[in-house]
């Protein structure tokens, strides 16, 4: 009888560690490498840019760009063009028009948030990058919301087509980028419209169903434990 305890108290510390392990892993399993962007609006003139590009470029290197507006005229006139944009839609324009800005992208097309300052904390911006997309896009002030922009799922993917772009292979060599120029989300723009609802991905379920899987092992040792 002892023995059989024994076992069942150690299949039950397993099962608790699975289901710890399951959970611990969740937000890690649920945001794949490539399925953020952290690009950053800043100069090389402002120490905080300097500071936030720093951190990015340890942390996130395959997951950040540092679009410098004192050195790329295009990147100068988009964050102009995206700061009146926002604006339109209510944001603070005493917030929205300092450095450095980020727009924390998620999937390639959804915003997940638009944070200016410079916020050195891991946590902090995978936290953003694993927030599920919604149509109400988080202003924040450092780690404040200081406002919420409501953009459509379509809006967010013409937001992220007009205003984020990435170096091309003609960049690494020293070739000037090209780009044509940015303009504000225009309704002309076909984007093919997004569910409103919760949207899981495959990582995701996986996680949700190694949680369940322990908790249901759990329980299945404590009945029969009972008995």
């Amino acid at each position: 009888m002892l023995l059989h305890r024994g076992r069942g108290t150690g299949r039950l510390h397993l099962y608790i560690v699975i289901a710890v392990l399951a959970v611990a892993t969740y937000p890690h399993v649920a945001l794949g490498s490539s399925d953020f962007l952290l690009y950053l609006y800043g100069a090389t003139w402002c120490p905080y840019c300097r500071a936030l590009s720093d951190f990015f470029s340890r942390n996130f290197p395959d997951n950040s760009y540092f679009c410098k507006i004192d050195l790329d005229e295009g990147c100068n006139n988009a964050l102009r063009s995206l700061s009146s944009y926002l604006a339109s839609k209510g944001a603070p324009s005493d917030v929205i028009g300092y450095i450095p800005l980020t727009l924390v992208v998620v999937r390639g097309k959804y915003v997940a948030a638009v944070v200016v300052g410079a916020v050195t904390d891991t946590d902090f911006w995978r936290s953003l990058a694993g927030q599920v997309p919604s149509e109400r896009v988080p202003v924040m002030l450092g780690r404040d919301r200081v406002y919420e922009v409501a953009l459509t799922y379509d809006e967010q993917a013409k937001l992220v087509s007009s205003y984020v772009r990435l170096p091309t292979a003609a960049t690494a060599t020293g070739t000037p980028l090209t780009t044509s120029p940015l303009h504000p989300p225009t309704a002309t723009t076909e984007v093919k419209p997004q569910p409103s609802g919760l949207q899981l991905e495959p990582r995701v379920l996986v996680a949700l169903a190694l949680v369940l899987a322990g908790v249901a092992l759990i329980a299945y040792s404590l009945v029969r434990r009972s008995r």
